[in-house]
């Protein structure tokens, strides 16, 4: 019930990340491959972790409204929000090698 009304409050231009068949394959068969060359399986991470945590939902819309108004695409700034762990300035440069 939390989680709906959380979103339900969200902004208009935020959309929570949902992940397709193609991520969870992918996923899956890294952590196959890592069994199969006797490694333990890497260890599963929910959201960007910080210092202190978690990144707060106000942090994330806060970071992805930089980047649009930056003029990102919303899903080259989520994706590149995502990897560089909701750092605004890092994210950017992501975007920015990938289109180079």
């Amino acid at each position: 019930a939390a989680a709906a009304t959380s979103a339900a409050s969200a902004p208009a231009f935020y959309r929570p990340p949902v992940p397709s068949a193609a991520d969870a394959a992918a996923t899956m068969g890294a952590v196959e491959a890592r069994a199969d060359a006797g490694l333990r399986p890497a260890p599963r991470v929910v959201g960007a972790a910080t210092r202190e945590g978690q990144v707060s939902e106000n942090d994330q819309h806060a970071a992805m409204s930089q980047l649009l108004d930056m003029g990102f695409e919303f899903d080259a700034a989520h994706a590149a929000l995502v990897a560089s762990d909701w750092n605004v300035s890092r994210a950017a440069a992501v975007i920015s090698a990938q289109t180079r």
